[in-house]
């Protein structure tokens, strides 16, 4: 099982990859599906029309793929899908997201920006944050050895810190 070419999507949907979808493809292809999507409801695919998504598509009533496989998960060796060279796995760590909002808080604030012609336009919002416990807990995953965290210099709350053994001993 290869993907296809981005030619090959475009001749078999009409549209540029991105906006490729399931649903009403003019050329009769193979059609395979991950269980994901299998369990998924009222999900937005391409309408095979570039610049055109469908929204609330449903597995079963709007499309039926010929296979339902494990197709999901990448595994060490997989061709890369952008270069073809054998991908590699190594351990990663989450310490940011971003969501994408679209226009729904700008259009109900009436959060608006004229273009070039004067026109007004709603923002297209997002949502960026880095977060400090996750940072917190991606350091100490990295540093630490049996006997507890090694903070790296960069981010040690001390350069030294000196722990008295018992508070009778003057010295």
């Amino acid at each position: 099982m290869n993907l296809a070419s981005f030619e090959e999507v475009e001749r078999v949907t009409g549209a540029a990859v991105g906006f490729a979808g399931p649903v009403g493809l003019k050329e009769k292809v193979e059609v395979i599906a991950d269980y994901e999507v299998a369990a998924m409801t009222n999900f937005i695919v391409g309408a095979n029309e570039t610049d055109y998504h469908f929204k609330n598509v449903n597995f079963g009533r709007d499309f039926t793929p010929d296979r339902v496989v494990d197709v999901r998960g990448a595994v060490e060796g997989d061709p890369c899908p952008k270069c073809g060279k054998p991908m590699s796995m190594c351990r990663g760590i989450e310490v940011g997201h971003i969501f994408k909002l679209g226009t729904k808080y700008s259009d109900a604030l009436h959060c608006i920006y004229l273009d070039k012609d004067g026109k007004e336009n709603p923002m297209i919002m997002g949502c960026y944050g880095i977060g400090v416990s996750r940072t917190l807990a991606a350091i100490i995953e990295q540093h630490y050895d049996e006997n507890g965290i090694i903070w790296p210099m960069s981010v040690a709350p001390y350069q030294v810190i000196v722990v008295p053994t018992t508070s009778q001993d003057e010295e």
